[in-house]
């Protein structure tokens, strides 16, 4: 595909901080990522013809509806070899515990951790400067 496979791209960014009353100008390291992938980019990559491209793509899209029916449902999702998705939720703090009511709860944010191999795979990548 390219020749950063297995590697992590970054590039440099300034930013300026104060210290001690006076701005500085310091450097740090951010994610480079060249474009979004989509299922069809993948499937390309991935060779699949057009005649199997789709049934993953209806199999796909199944999938994603009944990921998001379990979420809404209050069910965690674990995809192997991907990781696992759930919803947190939290309220405003409260005196008494009969004050919080489903009215005051909300969902607070779409929780992704990565399954224990993919996480290693990437934490453990090389990094390579644009």
């Amino acid at each position: 595909m390219d020749n950063f496979v297995g590697s992590r791209m970054y590039r440099v960014k300034e930013q300026f901080f104060e210290e001690d009353g006076v701005l500085k100008k310091k450097y740090y390291a951010m994610p480079y990522e060249r474009e979004t992938l989509h299922v069809p980019e993948l499937l390309d990559r991935m060779g699949v013809g057009v005649a199997r491209r789709v049934d993953i793509l209806y199999g796909w899209n199944c999938m994603v509806a009944a990921i998001q029916e379990a979420l809404e449902r209050g069910y965690a999702v674990s995809m192997d070899g991907l990781g696992r998705l759930s919803v947190s939720c939290s309220s405003n703090p409260v005196d008494k515990a009969n004050d919080v009511t489903p009215s005051t709860v909300r969902a607070k944010r779409i929780v992704f951790k990565a399954d224990k191999r993919l996480r290693e795979v990437l934490l453990n990548a090389k990094f390579v400067k644009v």
